[in-house]
């Protein structure tokens, strides 16, 4: 896009910045065969993204290939039928760019290890590698993986004074010993609810300190990047269902349409994106709602909302 005399410069908004996100627990019922037509198409309406399967259930649900497939666990079967999904999208949309109009993100565990996660380790990870995503999406399948992502939101599952724990997890799990030889992203970061005046002056969660975090992760990610541009990602929601200690995070209409908001979420892009960028990355959004905590009454289940 170009700008108009004494305008400033901007950039295009790259084609995959946002996308679809839903947990591994909802594979079977958005991609089971019988659904996976209206989902396919929902996609392929949407034009182009990524469709990341993660959230919080890619830390709390094991990845067992022998194990029956349930939403309790993740299965080669659940990874087949994202796959499927995908293939159906692209069916019959024409000549196919060098990089697919939808791609897929798939995320794995990685955060500390605890009584409802006694799974995680580095030998998990790259048993979801070796027998779950290199099966389906090997040979020309491979163009449509984006990345395996790396944990989600550690800057909750870790802790505030565990940033120097995710940082050695990050190498480890990014190396290819462990993670090797599929594209990977991190570090699906989110931000806490806050004006972005507030952001700015305060060390609020990770939000400064992508830095070191994209200094990390970001010769690996290029390194093994495929199809896809090598990208870092983070979460974005502007009001949250639980706000009784602070009433700037309560849903309403009015608050979610404020300026404020969107202001927002400009500035967490601009920042990160920058960062990104510095670091020869891409960035993308790779979750956001119209509140946090599985949605509000009033806020998540109308048409403004949903636009």
């Amino acid at each position: 896009m170009e700008a108009a005399a004494g305008e400033p410069a901007g950039r295009a908004i790259p084609r995959h910045f946002a996308g679809f996100s839903i947990e591994w627990s909802l594979v079977e019922r958005y991609m089971n065969p019988a659904a996976r037509p209206a989902f396919a198409n929902l996609l392929r309406n949407l034009g182009s993204g990524i469709l990341r399967i993660g959230g919080a259930s890619q830390d709390l649900m094991p990845f067992d290939p022998a194990a029956p497939n349930t939403i309790r666990v993740i299965t080669p079967e659940d990874v087949a039928r994202v796959r499927a999904t995908v293939d159906a999208v692209h069916r019959g949309a024409g000549p196919r760019r060098r990089t697919p109009s939808w791609g897929v993100e798939l995320g794995t565990a990685m955060a500390p290890v605890s009584d409802r996660r006694p799974f995680i380790s580095p030998e998990h990870t790259r048993r979801f590698v070796d027998e779950g995503v290199l099966p389906v999406f090997g040979g020309r399948a491979a163009r449509d993986l984006a990345a395996v992502g790396l944990a989600n939101e550690p800057d909750l599952t870790y802790g505030a004074d565990g940033l120097e724990d995710y940082l050695r997890d990050l190498a480890l799990y990014g190396g290819d010993a462990v993670s090797g030889p599929v594209p990977v992203s991190a570090p699906n970061t989110s931000e806490d609810i806050v004006p972005w005046t507030e952001l700015h002056a305060t060390r609020k969660r990770w939000f400064a300190d992508w830095p070191r975090i994209l200094d990390t992760a970001g010769p690996v990610m290029r390194r093994r990047a495929g199809a896809f541009a090598p990208y870092g990602t983070d979460h974005f929601y502007p009001l949250a269902r639980t706000c009784e200690d602070a009433p700037y995070r309560c849903p309403s209409i009015p608050a979610l349409l404020s300026p404020e908001r969107m202001q927002t979420l400009d500035y967490q892009v601009h920042r990160h994106a920058s960062v990104a960028a510095e670091r020869g990355l891409g960035y993308r959004l790779g979750e956001t709602n119209t509140a946090a905590g599985r949605g509000a009454p009033g806020v998540s289940d109308v048409a403004a909302a949903a636009t």
